[in-house]
């Protein structure tokens, strides 16, 4: 989800909130990102760390840089106009943690004041597993290659035997300022259940592969659970 819309993450939240390098150093070197103006949803995909303020450190181009910190339940903020001591008051004044690094299979958000091009992540070959996975939201990159139902499908034995299971997956369409959608209990139902579900709500269906510079969400639960 995207951390303006609470600045506390809040899973309860998340309708009214949709409605609104080279290797070894830093791992931003190889590609370009195209950014649009807003909120953009990114992954690193790399094998090496993603040094924050190296990578997005100028205030001309970047405003902010989030990473949910799902271990503590906190989002990490960089704000390249802010001072190192000024970045650590905000943060300790709103409940954030201070963001430094963007460690491989982690997604992120930046938020771009106007379009602009940066360079992008040098490729690598991460993919996710059951491990890389707790229950609740997940902000996760990956170079899979594989769509939502391909991940699913991949990742589901792990899942099942480790008493979970894939609930949701969430994309943002930077572009079009929507989120993409994908739940494998609709897509079971068979005929229109994901799609009408996704059009009734306003989402797109998350149903393509992202590419290895995205960042997605994905949502597992304990296995008997009965809710998206």
């Amino acid at each position: 989800m995207k951390p303006f819309c609470s600045f506390r993450f809040r899973a309860a939240a998340l309708a009214w909130c949709l409605s609104l390098g080279a290797s070894g150093g830093n791992a931003f070197a190889a590609a370009t990102l195209e950014l649009t103006a807003g909120w953009n949803l990114l992954g690193n995909s790399s094998t090496a760390s993603i040094e924050v303020a190296a990578a997005f450190g100028d205030a001309n181009k970047i405003a902010t840089v989030w990473k949910w910190n799902r271990q503590a339940g906190v989002w990490a903020l960089y704000a390249p106009s802010l001072s190192s001591a000024g970045l650590a008051l905000y943060a300790q004044d709103k409940g954030f943690a201070v963001l430094s690094s963007i460690e491989p299979k982690e997604g992120f958000w930046i938020q771009a004041p106007a379009p602009v091009s940066l360079a992008g992540l040098e490729p690598g070959a991460v993919t996710l597993t059951e491990g890389d996975l707790q229950q609740g939201w997940n902000l996760v990159a990956s170079a899979d290659n594989k769509s939502p139902a391909q991940l699913h499908q991949g990742l589901n034995a792990g899942l099942q035997a480790a008493g979970k299971a894939m609930v949701t997956a969430w994309a943002w369409d930077a572009p079009n300022a929507r989120w993409k959608f994908y739940a494998p209990a609709l897509e079971a139902q068979g005929g229109r259940a994901l799609s009408d579900y996704a059009a009734g709500r306003g989402y797109l269906l998350f149903d393509t592969a992202p590419a290895a510079t995205e960042g997605f969400w994905l949502r597992p639960r304990a296995a008997l659970e009965r809710y998206w």
